[in-house]
Formats: structure tokens, sequence, C-alpha cells
């Protein structure tokens, strides 16, 4: 304790004397770094394109951020402090992956939690970056290389697939971290990735491809594989457009398969559509009424 007291003293003097810098005594760990001072770290393949302190509650996400919370509640109201980094990742030409990194001002828990998106991506996560802000967690999300919710940018631009398929997630992962060791001194003791649906596929591909990049991963609900999903809905909506059986009223459908059901069975034994108690549709003793499913 005594040593690290006149460490301190030691810097304050140096400071006050002009024989040290502040950038050489944060270097030495003596002095955190502002969180302004991130805008001017060097990131491989990145631009760091915003570093500020977002005062306790102030949060808004900017327009076409998702902002839902759950209820309808406002996810952001409680914040707490943070330090806001938001940079521009292009591994390759063709790339445009936006990525956030929040860092509790007060009260880091020591961890780092990467968060998911869903559907298409698209856009970052900010309620669930809100939520592991809340526990204490620097955290990170990524809109995956594009805007919007559709897969419409993957057109002519493989690249911008890859992107959202894996490499976002892995470069955002680097990035975080890094810039977790500039702001705290330290690197985070454990670090985890938490999604669902496509949040976990993405989980998946990082255990997959990069187990080194979390300790722990939740993977819930995981749209995998995702050429069989993607497969469905076409399918399923051509159904839906033949069939068409949402125009048609439960009862009247029950109605006219019971006819269907009487036609196969001439000699019913007197029981009518009308009250219900229709014979059954195979040669055989009577059970009841029809159930319908």
């Amino acid at each position: 304790m005594r040593t690290v007291i006149a460490l301190v003293l030691a810097a304050a003097l140096a400071l006050a004397f002009g024989r040290i810098t502040t950038s050489a005594l944060a270097a030495r760990g003596l002095l955190a770094p502002s969180c302004e001072s991130l805008a001017s770290l060097s990131l491989s393949s990145a631009t760091i394109t915003a570093a500020q302190v977002v005062a306790a509650g102030t949060f808004a996400p900017p327009a076409g951020g998702r902002a839902g919370g759950r209820s309808g509640q406002d996810p952001f109201a409680a914040l707490p402090a943070f330090c806001r980094v938001a940079a521009t990742l292009k591994p390759t030409s063709d790339s445009d992956i936006k990525i956030e990194v929040w860092l509790p001002v007060s009260g880091w828990n020591g961890k780092f939690q990467a968060v998911g998106n869903g559907g298409w991506a698209g856009a970052i996560s900010y309620p669930a970056m809100a939520e592991a802000l809340k526990r204490g967690y620097a955290t990170t999300s990524t809109d995956t290389g594009h805007t919007g919710a559709s897969g419409a940018f993957a057109l002519g631009h493989p690249e911008k697939f890859v992107d959202f398929a894996w490499r976002s997630e892995h470069e955002m992962t680097i990035a975080g971290k890094a810039l977790v060791n500039a702001f705290y001194g330290r690197a985070p003791r454990y670090a985890f990735w938490n999604g669902c649906s496509t949040g976990g596929r993405q989980g998946l591909a990082e255990a997959q491809r990069f187990p080194d990049d979390f300790d722990g991963i939740i993977a819930g609900a995981s749209a995998n594989p995702r050429t069989y999903l993607n497969s469905w809905p076409p399918v399923f909506g051509s159904w839906r457009q033949v069939a068409d059986v949402s125009r048609v009223d439960g009862r009247q459908r029950r109605a006219a398969r019971e006819r269907q059901l009487l036609q196969q069975r001439p000699e019913d034994d007197g029981r009518s559509v009308e009250d219900g108690s229709v014979a059954a549709a195979v040669h055989g003793p009577w059970h009841g009424p029809l159930r319908w499913r």
C-alpha cells in the first residue's frame, strides 16, 4: 500500500513539474485513459468514429436503431453512466461493419458480454446491450455489416454475406476486447456470448470457428441450419396462397368435413350433421361425436 501511495504521489509531482505526460502515465497503468482518448486508439482494419461518456439515464438509440424493450418498457431509462464507443470495421474492401462497445464508467464487474442479433440483423442490438450494461458488463454488438431487416444486401456482395454469417461477430469481439483493455488497463476476466435465434446461430458459429473468443456461450433458440430455415417461409407462403385455409371459418370447415364423412358411410344410423353426432368415418361401432382437433 505504501508503495502504491508513493508511486501516485511521485506521478502527481512529475505532472505538476511537467516531467511526464498523462499518456505516459496511462501507459504505465498509473492513470486511466479518458473515454474520449479511445478515439485515437489504433485497431486493425477499424476506424473509431465516436468515443464519449453518456450520462446516466440519458441514452437514446439513433434513428433506425432497434429500441424496443420488454412489455413496452424503456430499456434505457435506468442505464448507469458509460463510455460509448462506435467503430467501423473493414476486414475486406466491401465490408462496412458497424459496432458499438459500452464500458461502465464505474462498477465494472470485470467481464465482457457480446450480444447477438435477430432475423437478418441489420441493426445494433441496443436493448440487449442495455441489459448487459445494467449488470455491470462491458458489452458490444454489431449490425453484422449492413442495414435493414432483409437479405437483399447479400445480392452481388458475397463478402457482405460472409460478414453477416460469421466474420462481423469475430471482428467485433477482437475490437471490443482491445477497447476494454485500453480503457480499464486490463483484459476482461471472462468473456461471454449471449444471443437467441440469429444470436443463437452466431454463438454456435463462434464456438465452431473461434473457440478462444469466449469462455461461455448462450446460444438460445438457434436459427440453425440457416439454409433450411430460409427455404421454409416461401414454401409455407405458397401453400397458404393455394389453400388459403385462413379465410375459411372453423365451423364451416368442420361441417364440410362431416358431410364428406357421411357420404363415405351410407349406412349411418340416423345421427345428423346438425346435432353434431356424426358417425365415424370407418365402419365400426359408434364411439361418440366427431372431435375436431
